[in-house]
């Protein structure tokens, strides 16, 4: 074999190599260039419930209880107040609220709470 015969061959296995590479690329990495993600087409959001409990606590509500009514959310959300015996005008109060904000539902408890100690106030 002589001097050129040995470049040519050299040649073509560097071709041959080449080849093999660029397939190898194309068939592989093109299909990572052009992915794109699927959307869903369904949004898998539940509905929120926020449960206050609140025993004579009529300046915390009207305080604070507008912010949690007035929130956004995609699907449905509700407020639950739990008014827990109060003695202040609680009631009066979130009977108001009631009639702004649908979303508004109060459960008032009008038990005898003797030697029940109630919510903790610390």
């Amino acid at each position: 074999m002589n001097f050129t015969q040995n470049w040519q061959i050299l040649f073509y296995a560097f071709c041959l190599v080449t080849l093999v590479q660029l397939f190898y690329y194309l068939f592989f990495f093109i299909r990572l260039a052009f992915y794109k993600a699927k959307s869903k087409a369904i949004s898998q959001t539940h509905p929120v419930s926020v449960i206050i409990c609140a025993r004579d606590e009529a300046a915390n509500l009207a305080k604070n209880l507008p912010g949690a009514l007035v929130q956004q959310y995609r699907t449905t959300h509700e407020v639950i107040v739990v008014d827990d015996n109060s003695f202040d005008d609680s009631k009066y109060l979130l009977e108001e609220y009631q009639r702004t904000y649908r979303q508004l539902q109060v459960v008032q408890l009008k038990q005898e709470a003797k030697l029940i100690p109630g919510k903790n106030s610390r």
